[in-house]
C-alpha cells in the first residue's frame, strides 16, 4: 500500500511542478497575472498537504513557506517582482530534487535552510519569535481492562512508558502527523491508551 502510495504522490508531484513553472513563466511576463497566482498557490498548497500526508518534511517545509509568500502576492499586498519570481523558480527546481530523492528512496542531503530565509525576507511581516507555552496534560483515566494489561505487562517485566508528544507549531496537518506517530508506536509496542484516541484523529 504504501508503494501504491508513493507512485501517486511521485506522479501528481510532477505533474503540479510542471504546472507551477508554465505559470511562473507567465506571471514573470506580467506580474499582475492573477490567475496564474492562484493556479501556483493551488498547486504549492496541494503539494504541501501530499508531502507532510507522506512524511517527506523538507518538501513540506519549503511548499509551506512559498505557499505564505504566494498568499501575499495573491492578495495583492505585495507585487510578484522579478527578484521574487526568480527565488520562485529557484524553489521549484529544489522541489524537483527533493522529489527525486523520493522517488529513489534516499535521505535528501539538500539544505532548505537558505531557501526558507530567502523566503522569509520577502514577507511583510516578519513572523515574530514567541515562546511557545506547554499545553496542560490531561490526567490519563485507565480502564479496569487497561489497569489488567499494564499490571499483567509489569508482572512479566516488561517496559512501560507515558510518552508526551510535542508538535511543532508551524507544523502543517497536525492530526495527520499525530496519527502516523501512534501508528509508528503500534509497530514498536502495544499502546495501550491515547489521548487522543487514533480513531478521534482519524
Amino acid at each position: 500500500m504504501q508503494d501504491s502510495y508513493s507512485e501517486i504522490f511521485l506522479s501528481e508531484s510532477q505533474e503540479y511542478l510542471g504546472n507551477i513553472s508554465k505559470c511562473l513563466v507567465k506571471l514573470e511576463k506580467d506580474p499582475a497575472d492573477l490567475e496564474s497566482l492562484n493556479e501556483i498557490f493551488r498547486c504549492v498548497h496541494t503539494l504541501k498537504g501530499m508531502s507532510a500526508t507522506m512524511g517527506f518534511d523538507k518538501l513540506a517545509q519549503l511548499s509551506h513557506q512559498m505557499e505564505n509568500l504566494l498568499d501575499e502576492l495573491r492578495s495583492q499586498r505585495k507585487m510578484a517582482t522579478s527578484e521574487i519570481v526568480d527565488t520562485l523558480f529557484i524553489c521549484v527546481d529544489t522541489l524537483e530534487q527533493l522529489v527525486e530523492d523520493a522517488r529513489l528512496k534516499q535521505e535528501s542531503k539538500i539544505d532548505i535552510y537558505p531557501l526558507l530565509e530567502g523566503l522569509k525576507k520577502f514577507l511583510l511581516v516578519q513572523e515574530k519569535e514567541e515562546k511557545v507555552p506547554i499545553p496542560q496534560i490531561e490526567t490519563v483515566e485507565f480502564s479496569e481492562r487497561e489497569k489488567k494489561i499494564l499490571k499483567e505487562a509489569k508482572g512479566k517485566g516488561f517496559n512501560i512508558f507515558k510518552i508526551r508528544v510535542f508538535l511543532a507549531e508551524d507544523c502543517v496537518m497536525k492530526e495527520a502527523r499525530a496519527f502516523m506517530v501512534i501508528m509508528d508506536l503500534k509497530r514498536r509496542g502495544e499502546v495501550i491508551k491515547s489521548l487522543p484516541s487514533a480513531e478521534d484523529l482519524k
